[in-house]
């Protein structure tokens, strides 16, 4: 089979981190929500300082009001899983989280205050064809919400979807998670 020229020959590979409120999160008054917010802050500040955040920020104006924030890590999923953990507001149950792999064509994205290298470059002919085991999502309870999970990402122009019917799939973690649901893939700033 030629090579579709339309898929990178590398891929930078991304750890990131989508936080958002379960809708079982407890009530809390405005001074509580207060008080954790700034606890959560104060935490994601502290990871990047140590070099294991390297972006983060809030959604706005997204589909679905549930998802709150976007942080790309400088570990592996793992890690991230961890980190997420510790976080506050997710020990308080205020936020739930997916973690998974996002793969952008080499060089697309840079991290200027980062003081190394981010994420792991692999080339498309590295690709395994099996399946791997999917890392934990913290909060999911239903396939459902991993269709939102995707859709959220989706709408935010960060994986692009062609029309067509809807994989039952578990929740996709990485672009080959995507592509063998059977959606055509591409990445914002996408370069041929």
């Amino acid at each position: 089979m030629p090579r579709d020229p339309n898929i990178p020959d590398a891929f930078d590979v991304y750890t990131i981190v989508v936080l958002r409120r379960p809708p079982d999160a407890p009530e809390l008054s405005q001074e509580e929500r207060g008080s954790l917010q700034a606890r959560h802050l104060a935490y994601r500040a502290e990871l990047r300082r140590q070099g294991k955040l390297v972006a983060n920020g809030p959604f706005d104006a997204q589909s679905d009001p549930s998802y709150r924030v976007m942080s790309i890590f400088a570990c592996d999923a793992a890690e991230a899983q961890r980190l997420s953990d510790g976080d506050p507001s997710v020990v308080a149950g205020w936020h739930a989280y997916d973690v998974m792999e996002w793969w952008v064509s080499d060089g697309s994205l840079a991290f200027p205050f980062a003081d190394r290298p981010i994420g792991e470059r692999r080339r498309t002919g590295d690709l395994p064809r099996a399946p791997r085991e999917q890392p934990r999502r913290k909060g999911h309870e239903s396939e459902q919400q991993c269709e939102q999970t995707l859709l959220v990402v989706y709408r935010h122009g960060i994986i692009m979807p062609e029309s067509g019917p809807r994989s039952r799939h578990s929740c996709p973690t990485s672009l080959r998670g995507i592509a063998r649901s059977g959606h055509r893939v591409g990445v914002a700033g996408w370069r041929s």
